[in-house]
């Protein structure tokens, strides 16, 4: 399976890259011009897992070949 999922928690998507699958990261924008980077110091990105920019997810979903797994955290 292949999935597509977002760096909004890094810890949450390594627990996910545990399952036998291939993930792509989406480095979000978090301000015009400026994505929310992957932080290598925290944790390294999981060997099934790629990093992509908001332009390549929109061109992967377009391929129907993976499926997007959307999660969002709240500060409230």
């Amino acid at each position: 399976m292949n999935i597509l999922t977002f760096n909004w928690h890094a810890p949450y998507v390594c627990m996910l890259a545990r399952l036998p699958h291939q993930f792509l990261v989406v480095e979000p924008e978090i301000a015009p011009g400026r994505l929310k980077r992957w932080e290598q110091f925290m944790r390294p990105l999981p060997s099934n897992a790629r990093l992509v920019t908001p332009d390549e997810a929109g061109q992967v979903l377009d391929s129907r070949e993976w499926i997007w797994l959307s999660h969002i955290i709240s500060r409230t």
